[in-house]
């Protein structure tokens, strides 16, 4: 086959352009954005058409890609080609809703067909996927597609087989892959897991039934206690927890603010009536006198004493008046005798001087007879038991002086006047101070009533202090005395609790309503299963009939497996055994491009390349791009060769990218020796530098001076 002229009418950028192609290599160049993949696609989209795709992909496709940017309605072309000698031509409209295809014989004019078959069948059978897969290469698709495997592996049991294209394995498998579809198609596996699901939801709706009878039940259960809670936060105060009257408590608060005042106050009382206790008590201690009682005892025993004194004094002066005149009625007798016994000694003391006589001394006897007469009269205490009488007053005198003495020195004073003064102001202390000790009892009396209302008023402050239970074990010591701090605390305790309560209680409303929507919807739901039972039963026995049915389908489709299995089997024998001609022939072209580097090359059924390198085969993924390209670049060559006829045109589009000078100038060499068309699409000088180098005649197509 060799493509003789392209007639672009309106495709992608070019308006009614012509190319004329010749037998060997045609060159066409061009830069960036001059149209090579243009016309590349141009050809394609002749031979097989350009299907536009659906969806978010359309924006992208190939359709929309080389869509006439001019005119977009009118999307055609014509591709003339020879075979064997005769001329021939493609006309193609693509556009969408306008599509048409035209197969002419240019020697009569005779249309040949309207349909891609016709094109196909005088390509030799060549498909979209092995153009894109053999003889259409560009640098981006260089790799072979999938398909290729297929078409090969059809195309060479074929050979093998009729030695001819007239056995068609795909066909074959196709057809029997088409009845298994079929007959899968037919399978009542959808059915059956359905059916088999409603019957396991039958059971499992029976089972939830059961389920959903002992969940009423418990429902029931919980919303009764969820009632019996609300009934009793509504109406009872035993103090429990959840429902203590924690808002009455709190509505408490300002009485138990005022006790605490009360109780601050009286306390406050306590101490001041304790510190004027005290101040009495001071002053008593300073205004401390001997008792009155006992001043008032020894003033009289002082009077006593002093009046005894008195009497002592008058009955000692008696005495000594009477004996005073005793005295002196004795003493004038004596002075009467010593006046005498004088007269008479002087008149003999004188009578004896003027006698010169010693009669004189007569004289001196009686003056000291007269001397003894008055010593003696001097000397001489009274008589009549006044002197001892005397004493005994003296006695007395010196004992009742010595006794009112201690009485003043007692109270350490000196004299009664003090005494009296002392006891006045006894009386006075006395006076004073039992007015201070009633006043000190009056207040002892008011201490008590203040502790008495003071005790039951910390009993009241320390119960509500109590209702923090972490408080309460703090607060048991009698002599803990609450404070604002604690009533504060007891507030912020129960404002918390009083808001938790509420919380509660509205979770208990909430979960009472949900209980109760529970209860409905299990109820409902029960109502809804009241009909499972029956449908159960006719779904277990339309499950039965499905088995059956699956069984008989079942059994043919292990028949159409096995037919396929044996064709497959068949296949990959004849594949083994044909596969040496496409090992033989890949191998003559890497050895050609590699100068004998690489010289036994072996592709597996599923067209995986390995090479030898030293005593193994190893994958050829592992070498250089430049090798990889120029394996894969004989693979699509060898498969081309083995599939379809020799003279089928080879595109190759900037396949040569990765490839050193070296490498390149032996591809461009095998292509000028080959017999076939060459359509080289470039945007480089190289290969035209090459072709001249190697003296090559070639077609040169410049697309930017078209």
């Amino acid at each position: 086959m060799q493509i003789k002229e392209l007639k672009i009418m309106d495709f992608g950028k070019f308006h009614q352009k012509n190319i004329s192609l010749k037998t060997g290599i045609n060159l066409i160049y061009g830069e960036n954005e001059t149209g090579k993949s243009t016309v590349h696609a141009f050809i394609r989209g002749m031979l097989f058409g350009i299907e536009k795709a659906r969806g978010r992909v359309s924006k992208d496709d190939t359709y929309t890609r080389y869509q006439p940017w001019d005119s977009p309605l009118t999307y055609r072309g014509s591709l003339d080609y020879t075979i064997e000698g005769k001329d021939y031509r493609i006309i193609r409209n693509l556009e969408k809703n306008q599509k048409s295809i035209s197969l002419l014989d240019l020697e009569t004019g005779r249309e040949l067909g309207s349909d891609n078959g016709s094109i196909r069948d005088m390509l030799g059978g060549l498909t979209e996927s092995g153009y894109v897969n053999t003889v259409s290469i560009s640098q981006q698709s260089i790799k072979t597609g999938a398909e290729l495997a297929g078409e090969v592996r059809n195309y060479i049991t074929n050979l093998s087989l009729a030695k001819n294209n007239e056995v068609d394995v795909n066909k074959a498998l196709a057809f029997l892959q088409g009845k298994k579809k079929e007959l899968e198609g037919k399978r009542p596996l959808q059915e059956l897991k359905e059916i088999k699901e409603l019957i396991e939801k039958g059971k499992l709706a029976s089972q939830r039934g059961d389920n959903l009878v002992n969940q009423l039940n418990k429902v029931s259960g919980e919303l009764r206690l969820v009632e019996e809670k609300l009934e009793q936060q509504a109406g009872d105060s035993t103090g429990m927890e959840d429902s203590f009257p924690y808002e009455e408590a709190l509505g408490r608060y300002p009485v138990m603010e005022d006790k605490l005042r009360q109780y601050e106050a009286r306390k406050k009382q306590i101490k001041e009536l304790a510190e004027k206790e005290n101040t009495l008590r001071e002053e008593i201690s300073k205004n401390s006198y001997p008792k009155s009682s006992e001043l008032k005892l020894d003033m009289e025993d002082f009077r006593n004493s002093r009046k005894e004194k008195e009497a002592i004094e008058t009955e000692r002066e008696s005495i000594a008046a009477r004996a005073s005149a005793i005295e002196k009625g004795r003493k004038k007798k004596a002075l009467t005798l010593i006046s005498l016994l004088l007269l008479v000694s002087i008149v003999i003391f004188f009578a004896g001087l003027v006698s010169h006589s010693l009669l004189w001394l007569a004289a001196i006897p009686l003056l000291l007879g007269t001397a003894a007469v008055g010593i003696y009269t001097n000397r001489k205490k009274p008589e009549d038991g006044f002197g001892e009488r005397l004493n005994n007053l003296e006695a007395r005198y010196q004992q009742g002086q010595k006794h009112r003495e201690d009485i003043l020195k007692k109270y350490r004073i000196n004299s009664e006047d003090e005494l009296i003064a002392l006891q006045e102001a006894s009386i006075k202390a006395e006076l004073q101070n039992n007015f201070k000790e009633e006043q000190i009892k009056g207040y002892i009396g008011q201490e008590r009533l203040l502790e008495e209302n003071l005790i039951e008023e910390k009993k009241d402050l320390l119960m509500y202090l109590r209702l923090i239970p972490e408080e309460a074990e703090k607060l048991i010591p009698v002599d803990y005395e609450p404070g604002e701090k604690d009533l504060l605390k007891v507030r912020t305790y129960l404002t918390g609790k009083k808001e938790e309560q509420k919380r509660a209680k509205a979770e208990l409303y909430k979960e009472r309503d949900r209980l109760s929507l529970l209860a409905e919807q299990i109820k409902w739901e029960l109502n809804s299963l009241a009909d499972n039972e029956e449908n159960l039963l006719f779904y277990q026995e339309k499950e039965k009939k499905l088995l059956e049915r699956e069984e008989e389908l079942r059994i043919e489709l292990e028949a159409v497996g096995a037919a396929m299995e044996t064709i497959r089997s068949l296949s990959q024998k004849i594949h083994d055994s044909f596969g040496t001609i496409l090992n033989r022939k890949i191998s003559s072209l890497v050895a050609e491009f590699t100068a004998g580097r690489y010289s036994d090359i072996r592709i597996d059924e599923n067209l995986d390349i390995k090479a030898e390198i030293g005593e193994e085969y190893r994958l050829f993924d592992k070498l250089s791009i430049g090798t990889v390209e120029q394996f894969l670049f004989a693979l699509r060559l060898g498969v081309s060769d083995v599939l379809y006829d020799k003279e089928l045109p080879l595109l190759l589009d900037d396949c040569f990218a990765y490839y050193d000078d070296k490498r390149t100038k032996a591809a461009l060499a095998y292509l000028a020796a080959c017999n076939r068309q060459i359509l080289l699409f470039t945007c480089h000088e190289r290969e035209k530098a090459i072709l001249d180098e190697l003296g090559v005649s070639y077609n040169y197509i410049n697309l930017g001076e078209i």
